[in-house]
């Protein structure tokens, strides 16, 4: 089995966005003057599917993220914005949100941070 990444899935296959349900306070924002944001696009919904073992390089997203982990566990490790210049992103444009540290899957002893289990 493959690996499908951030697919627009939803939109090729319509009948599945059937069951896909969008919570309100995701369309919820504030403006910089902390009133709310009345011209927001509607949320972004994608797809990944992917085999046990599946990994992803060590990366930050450009946009505000929602997981729903339907099936299996997902690991996931945050880093503090403040921490940026030690992942060291590549200078490649495509790439520029990727960083060139190989992260490992060692889990502190004790430290809970699967979703999904």
């Amino acid at each position: 089995m493959g690996y499908l990444a951030q697919t627009q899935l939803f939109d090729q296959i319509e009948r599945l966005a059937q069951d896909i349900r969008v919570p309100d306070y995701c369309g919820l924002s504030l403006n910089d003057d902390g009133d709310a944001d009345d011209d927001l696009p509607p949320p972004k919904v994608n797809a990944w599917f992917g085999p046990k073992g599946t990994l992803s390089p060590l990366h930050w997203d450009p946009e505000h993220n929602l997981l729903a982990q339907v099936v299996g566990s997902k690991y996931i490790r945050l880093y503090s914005p403040d921490e940026s210049h030690r992942l060291y992103p590549h200078d490649v444009k495509m790439h520029k949100n990727t960083s060139q540290v190989k992260e490992t899957l060692k889990r502190a002893e004790g430290v809970s941070d699967t979703f999904g289990r």
